[in-house]
């Protein structure tokens, strides 16, 4: 399995007590984000914390940020 494949599985495993799956990037990958709707961005220090209810939203910015090296 390729890490790629990892990390969707690992974020798509679970969710936040609200339903949401969460994504953590580094504070690079927000310039990244701005094209992708159906997420709330957050930035908090040097990270920057995905949130989005969309399984396929999920993995498509997982997918991207690993393509980049951007995830945390």
């Amino acid at each position: 399995m390729s890490d790629v494949e990892r990390f969707v599985r690992e974020y798509l495993s679970r969710r936040d007590p609200q339903g949401y799956y969460v994504i953590l990037a580094r504070k690079e990958g927000k310039d990244v984000l701005a094209s992708i709707s159906g997420i709330v961005v957050e930035e908090v220090g040097n990270i920057v914390i995905v949130r989005t209810r969309s399984r396929s939203v999920a993995e498509k910015v997982i997918r991207l940020l690993a393509k980049k090296s951007l995830l945390a």
